[in-house]
């Protein structure tokens, strides 16, 4: 346990520090990042969204779910996807915490020290006109780090993107990964997923 914790802390890959930390019995993401806050030279937040909501003067909101989370040791990427549909203007206590709201503040507070990104994937601007508008709204960092600063006194300092991608974008990057991709597997999972897209999305959100 000593010798994991000693590599954890020493490491300069923010990722492996929690990897490592995960190895040792009983040590899960939470854990993790309370002997990083504390030990670490670095700051290094708790990681744990119950210690998030207890910052918050309306108590639990419940656990957030992520529609796709990508990362790497120095990135941290949110996807939100609607299809036909609009983000969510609120939540059951805080009916003015929108969605887009929510993910950043999560995703940054999940990120670390790491940078963090966010997306929201539509069809159309038609089809999700108060995810678009929110987004211009936040294209302004100032603005997220207004709405947050009650209980982000760190200024969200990771906050790196906040924008859309649309179904008929992510169709073009697929497509180009199945024609050039350099391994057969990697094209292979490419052709698999943008027909599936074809045939679920796209086709009926008329991208």
């Amino acid at each position: 346990m000593r010798e994991a914790t000693q590599t954890a802390l020493e490491t300069a890959d923010e990722r492996a520090k929690t990897y490592i930390l995960r190895t040792l019995a009983g040590v899960e993401w939470p854990t993790a990042s309370v002997i990083l806050h504390f030990c670490n030279r670095q700051p290094y937040p708790i990681l744990d969204y119950r210690a998030l909501w207890s910052l918050l003067a309306d108590g639990d909101e419940g656990n957030s779910e992520i529609d796709l989370v990508i990362e790497a040791s120095s990135w941290v990427w949110f996807i939100e996807a609607k299809h036909l549909g609009d983000i969510s203007p609120g939540t059951t206590t805080r009916p003015g915490r929108d969605q887009i709201l929510r993910n950043v503040d999560v995703g940054t507070y999940y990120a670390g020290v790491r940078q963090f990104s966010f997306s929201l994937l539509i069809s159309s601007e038609q089809r999700s006109p108060d995810g678009v508008k929110t987004l211009r709204e936040y294209s302004d960092f100032a603005a997220v780090r207004k709405k947050l600063a009650a209980h982000r006194p760190d200024g969200l300092a990771n906050l790196h993107s906040i924008g859309k991608i649309t179904w008929f974008q992510l169709a073009e990057v697929l497509a180009n990964a199945e024609k050039g991709a350099p391994r057969e597997d990697e094209r292979a999972y490419a052709a698999r997923v943008l027909a599936w897209l074809r045939e679920r999305v796209l086709s009926r959100s008329g991208a």
